[in-house]
């Protein structure tokens, strides 16, 4: 899921450039969800944490600091003319010219993945019956929904938690750790083979992948291969 912020005064402007997202990440069939800000204001109270921030540049003078905070990847859209090669890099955004958002979208959201990959948790804390145990990301192979409880399949041994697949996924945060289908999470590192619809992993375990899924899975197994 990727989690899109608009930061703009005029309403028409803030719709018209939510069209044009929407309709790459549509086109692109990623996950994603958008929140629209009028003000600064706005955008301090939302509770959701964004992976990518489109701000118009007039906004940026109006108490932006510590904005970085709030997200992973700001992209700064300005009607000034920009005189060198752009989007421009900035600290910890890009700065863009408006009628030239649409042509740089594939170049943003790559940037955006980029980041994204190197914000990677290692270990999670796992509920077990009263204790927490630590466990390292890198030895998960995969996870299992059985019932009211998981199955977390590691390379040395197998636990148990009554922990949900979505909340496990949220808690490791990461796009070579996926879910792939109602039932089952996968770590891309452990992946011999990928089918038409399913994964066999390193020790020959099959893996399905739902039609659900299948679009999201087919674009974070590209990404994550092509790093």
């Amino acid at each position: 899921m990727i989690n899109v912020g608009i930061l703009m005064c005029d309403g028409k402007e803030r719709l018209r450039f939510k069209k044009i997202i929407e309709d790459y990440l549509s086109g692109q069939k990623y996950n994603y969800a958008i929140s629209e800000f009028a003000d600064v204001d706005q955008l301090y109270s939302g509770q959701t944490k964004l992976d990518i921030l489109f701000v118009g540049i007039d906004e940026t003078n109006a108490g932006l600091q510590g904005i970085e905070n709030i997200t992973t990847l700001i992209i700064f859209m300005t009607d000034n003319r920009i005189e060198d090669i752009f989007p421009r890099e900035l600290e910890y955004g890009v700065l863009v010219k408006k009628d030239a958002v649409i042509m740089y979208l594939p170049i943003i959201f790559r940037r955006l993945f980029m980041y994204m990959k190197t914000m990677v948790r290692e270990r999670i804390l796992l509920n077990m019956k009263g204790r927490q145990l630590v466990v390292y990301v890198s030895d998960i192979m995969y996870m299992e929904r059985d019932k009211r409880m998981t199955k977390v399949i590691c390379k040395d041994e197998t636990l148990t938690t009554a922990a949900d697949l979505t909340a496990l996924v949220n808690q490791i945060g990461r796009h070579d750790v996926i879910r792939c289908h109602n039932s089952y999470v996968i770590n891309f590192r452990y992946v011999r083979e990928f089918r038409r619809n399913e994964f066999v992993l390193t020790d020959g375990t099959v893996i399905p992948v739902s039609r659900r899924y299948l679009d999201e899975t087919r674009n974070e197994f590209s990404i994550w291969i092509a790093k």
